[in-house]
């Protein structure tokens, strides 16, 4: 992808809501598969912030989809890519 179309891609991207309303959905999408997978194992909160060692309020905040720098970051970049993350179990 030349630069001129990198650029072209991202004032699409961030004219279109690309920088918004898609971001937050797909870090909504990823706590919501977090949480059934954490439900999946049968594992509480607490337990599962041990496992991390985090909070238990990071935890919430991860399953209820609050946007971290991190987040935000990987969604934008991806975006910006014409990219999208799938989260799936692994076989």
């Amino acid at each position: 992808m030349t630069s001129a179309a990198f650029a072209l891609r991202r004032e699409k991207f961030l004219t279109q809501g690309g920088a918004g309303g898609n971001r937050q959905r797909d870090v909504r999408l990823i706590g919501a598969e977090i949480r059934r997978a954490r439900h999946a194992k049968g594992k509480t909160q607490d337990e599962f912030a041990g496992y991390l060692g985090v909070s238990r309020a990071s935890v919430i905040q991860l399953e209820t989809g609050k946007p971290t720098k991190q987040l935000e970051r990987l969604t934008t970049a991806l975006g910006l890519l014409g990219m999208d993350l799938r989260v799936a179990e692994r076989r």
